[in-house]
């Protein structure tokens, strides 16, 4: 009916039957009215603010939950970080681009990306982020001076294929040019 809906209604009920129960008197009507709905299966959204001591991405609350799940994190900061728990592994990492800052409006100098794939039940910690020491090799932008070497190497030697190739066919040219005019001026 329609008195169930009513707040005011709702709270007398509920002042009074605490009032009753010495552990209930200092409930907050809030609590209690959104613990009451959970139990009838209406999900009440919850706003938690805090300060964390650094920066952290929550994956602990998520344990609660049957089955398995994949968790991508990007992280924009000054440096590449790695997660201290061990749970989020780092699968790549980039020096900033200008991209990043047109797009984005992002100016830190690193991205990390990090990644968990697994069962839920297994997110035992948050990840905390630390400061981890840059490794080109999980950069894929990043080309290494023997990579960059080879390249120009590799393309050097096509460039003198392509020039000895275009070479003896205008040799091969010049020569049948050649016999052709000596035929020519034979007859």
């Amino acid at each position: 009916s329609e008195r169930y809906r009513d707040k005011d209604y709702l709270r007398g009920q509920y002042e009074s039957a605490f009032a009753q129960i010495y552990e209930c008197q200092e409930a907050d009507f809030e609590v209690v009215n959104s613990l009451l709905e959970l139990a009838q299966g209406v999900a009440t959204p919850i706003m938690i603010k805090f300060r964390p001591d650094g920066a952290f991405y929550p994956l602990k609350i998520s344990s609660l939950n049957d089955g398995e799940t994949v968790v991508d994190v990007y992280l924009f900061a000054e440096t590449p970080v790695e997660d201290k728990s061990g749970i989020l592994s780092v699968s790549g990492m980039t020096k900033n681009t200008s991209l990043f800052e047109e797009k984005y409006n992002l100016d830190q100098e690193y991205v990390t990306y990090l990644t968990y794939s697994g069962k839920l039940k297994d997110l035992t910690a948050d990840a905390w982020f630390e400061p981890k020491v840059y490794d080109p090799d999980l950069d894929p932008k990043h080309v290494s001076s023997g990579d960059r070497f080879f390249s120009i190497f590799i393309n050097v030697l096509a460039i003198l294929i392509y020039l000895g190739i275009v070479g003896l066919i205008v040799f091969g040219l010049i020569v049948l040019l050649k016999k052709i005019i000596t035929k020519c001026k034979k007859k």
